[in-house]
């Protein structure tokens, strides 16, 4: 028996094998793989943008906030952040009722025993006595720390170029804006603003309180201010919440760099010379 080849007639009658015909089955499996791919690229892709995002977000934080300390006070930042902490609302200034004249000035360093002489002064009948805890949690609820920060600028960054006095004179009306209310004065204002304070009201009574023991007064000195300068959750803190920004603001940035002449930092602290 012959064995033929089939004939070109044949070869094109012969069906197409199954997996070769473009059927619509095929082509559907087709385009649902492609549009899995697709998906798994989008999804893929998508952890990864916005991881980066992120990184890009807390790498401006990041300069943000490491470049806002290296800024000097009288920057215009500090400025807008002072308005914006001091929102809505500024207080108005105290007035000084003329039968409780300002008696007492208590000039001496902070943990030199300043709150138990308040306690006591207020015990002996003196009508509110002014501590440092007042310029930030202020009795009456009204922030009247940029008072204070305002007079801390006159007093160690005077405005740049102004050459008509020495030394700028903080005024008796300019202090009765934020101590009218007030007998007595200790801590933090009247040692900082203690020169001036004497000025400004001669008539009262100036009481120096200190420590008899220097190495006592700084150690107790690094276990509080100090320890609270290099505190991360108080610096954070202080960017979330308005009684923390002006705790930081006032006391960190101005007041305490200012009275112990140490404005590059509390490392200088043990070799620096004590304002006076």
């Amino acid at each position: 028996m012959a064995i033929g080849f089939p004939d070109d007639r044949q070869l094109k009658d012969r069906p197409e094998p199954r997996d070769k015909v473009n059927s619509p089955e095929t082509s559907s499996d087709h385009d649902t793989h492609h549009d899995m791919n697709s998906k798994t690229r989008v999804a893929s892709d998508s952890p990864r943008s916005s991881l980066s995002m992120t990184l890009s977000f807390l790498t401006t934080i990041r300069t943000l906030f490491t470049t806002l300390p290296s800024l000097p006070l009288s920057s215009p930042i500090w400025t807008f952040l002072e308005h914006l902490y001091h929102l809505p609302n500024p207080p108005p200034p105290r007035v000084r009722d003329p039968s409780r004249p300002m008696r007492i000035i208590c000039v001496g360093f902070p943990r030199t025993g300043t709150e138990s002489l308040a306690q006591a002064l207020s015990h002996l009948g003196y009508s509110h006595v002014y501590h440092g805890w007042d310029i930030v949690y202020d009795p009456s609820d009204l922030c009247y720390s940029p008072g204070w920060v305002r007079l801390a600028r006159k007093k160690f960054y005077p405005v740049q170029g102004d050459h008509s006095q020495s030394q700028p004179v903080i005024t008796r009306a300019e202090f009765e804006e934020l101590l009218g209310h007030c007998q007595a004065v200790t801590d933090a204002p009247a040692s900082v603003f203690a020169a001036e304070l004497i000025a400004a009201y001669p008539e009262a009574k100036v009481v120096l309180n200190m420590r008899r023991d220097e190495e006592q007064w700084q150690e107790s000195l690094v276990k509080t201010i100090i320890k609270a300068n290099e505190s991360w959750g108080f610096w954070i803190a202080s960017w979330l919440d308005r009684e923390c920004f002006w705790a930081w603001h006032v006391y960190e940035r101005f007041l305490w760099p200012s009275l112990f002449r140490c404005v590059g930092g509390y490392g200088e602290l043990s070799r620096v010379s004590i304002a006076t």
